[in-house]
């Protein structure tokens, strides 16, 4: 995905040509909700409808789903979980193993 933008201090721009890929969503966990890493992965899985669950690459940490045009990466680290939305690259439509 790449980094699409500049930044100056606190102040950030697109860079002019490129086209934005994907989105990342973190979740910082704490208080209450400091070591629910689990529950929250669960929860955002439960709500994905119309993905498949990669099951080969998915992991306790880490859940990899696709459809047609999206891959959806949900990572759990420390007390952070993180949410990777990004278009499908040719060659995980092909299944990977194309040249």
């Amino acid at each position: 995905m790449g980094r699409p933008w500049v930044s100056s201090g606190w102040d950030y721009a697109f860079i002019p040509g490129t086209t934005p890929s994907g989105f990342t969503y973190e979740f910082y966990l704490s208080g209450k909700g400091n070591g629910k890493n689990k529950e929250v992965m669960a929860a955002i899985e439960s709500m994905l409808t119309g993905y498949t669950k990669d099951a080969d690459q998915s992991s306790e940490s880490e859940l990899f789903y696709q459809n047609a045009k999206q891959v959806v990466k949900i990572t759990s680290r420390s007390n952070r979980v993180a949410v990777v939305i990004s278009e499908v690259e040719v060659d995980e439509a092909r299944g990977g193993d194309y040249e």
